[in-house]
């Protein structure tokens, strides 16, 4: 390889060259008619290119044991915010979502739920973020305790909300007496409080100290597009 890493290696001047060659024929076809001969030689000659390709030299087999289920164990609290969504400038807003279901009680319920850094971006026709919907009151999944209280996402350690999939999300936690009432707490779909429920008592100054609870200092004056319960798109300036 040249020196000049991969960019200025023959290996990469061919892969370009292959890429226009077929870039070409791909516009060729795009511009054409259906009746075009020169259509028509084109599919022929892909067809004809293809079927000479022997599908068995791109199976790959992978070992049972070298599968693995479990979530990615990335830490959302570290690195920046994904380019194009840092809040940074107006043209880059953090991209706020709503979680929408129902609470135990039947009611329904609406969250704004603010963006971690590995949390995906999906949008909607709008161009917002995708709000999540959840029909189903009977899909929480906070753990009880023998005591019959439950555990609150906010007393959750950081290594156990990376084993829960944790993309760094939060949630302004007002439904609930407990100690983290009125500061951000980590959001997972399903894992969020109810009102209907009772909490045990945890340590809240452990959670600021590891950066679970509370919203990191960084976010301050960065910029946020937030739809609210209407579908209304507006831009907020975090304070």
């Amino acid at each position: 390889m040249k020196a000049g890493g991969f960019l200025a290696s023959d290996l990469n001047m061919i892969r370009q060259g292959v890429s226009y060659f077929w870039g070409m024929m791909l516009s060729q076809l795009d511009n054409c008619d259906d009746e075009s001969a020169v259509r028509i030689k084109h599919l022929d000659f892909m067809e004809n290119f293809f079927s000479n390709i022997n599908r068995e030299d791109y199976i790959f087999f992978v070992k049972e044991n070298e599968l693995s289920c479990k979530p990615d164990r990335r830490n959302p609290l570290e690195g920046p915010y994904p380019y194009g969504r840092t809040g940074l400038t107006i043209d880059d807003p953090l991209q706020s979502f709503l979680c929408l279901k129902y609470n135990k009680a039947g009611k329904p319920d609406t969250r704004i739920i603010f963006p971690g850094k590995l949390t995906h971006f999906i949008p909607d026709q709008g161009g917002c973020a995708e709000s999540i919907m959840s029909m189903d009151k009977d899909g929480s999944k906070v753990e009880q305790l023998p005591n019959g209280k439950y555990r609150h996402i906010a007393s959750y350690t950081l290594n156990e909300l990376i084993d829960l999939g944790w993309d760094g999300a939060w949630y302004l936690s007002t439904r609930v007496k407990h100690g983290a009432t009125g500061m951000y707490v980590p959001f997972i779909n399903g894992y969020d409080s109810d009102e209907e429920d009772e909490y045990e008592p945890f340590d809240v100054e452990a959670g600021k100290r590891a950066g679970t609870i509370g919203r990191p200092p960084e976010l301050k004056g960065r910029y946020m597009q937030i739809r609210n319960h209407t579908g209304e798109a507006r831009m907020s300036i975090l304070n």
